[in-house]
C-alpha cells in the first residue's frame, strides 16, 4: 500500500525535476514505500501476536478460577 503511495510520490518528483530523476526517483519512493509496509506488517504481527496470547491467558486464569 505504502509502496504505491511511494512510488507515485516519486514519479511526481521525478516529473518536476525532470532528467534522471524521472528514473531515480520512483525507484527511491517505491524502495522507501516498501520498507515502510515491511516495518509497518511487522508491527501488525507482533500486535496481533501478542493480544491472542493476552487472550489466552485471560482464559486460562478464568478456567483455573471455576
Amino acid at each position: 500500500m505504502i509502496c504505491c503511495i511511494g512510488l507515485y510520490a516519486g514519479m511526481f518528483i521525478g516529473s518536476i525535476l525532470g532528467g534522471p530523476w524521472n528514473i531515480i526517483a520512483p525507484a527511491i519512493g517505491f524502495g522507501v514505500g516498501l520498507y515502510a509496509d515491511t516495518i509497518m506488517m511487522k508491527r501488525n504481527k507482533h500486535r496481533m501476536n501478542n493480544s491472542e496470547g493476552d487472550q489466552m491467558e485471560k482464559e486460562e486464569i478464568q478456567t483455573a478460577c471455576h
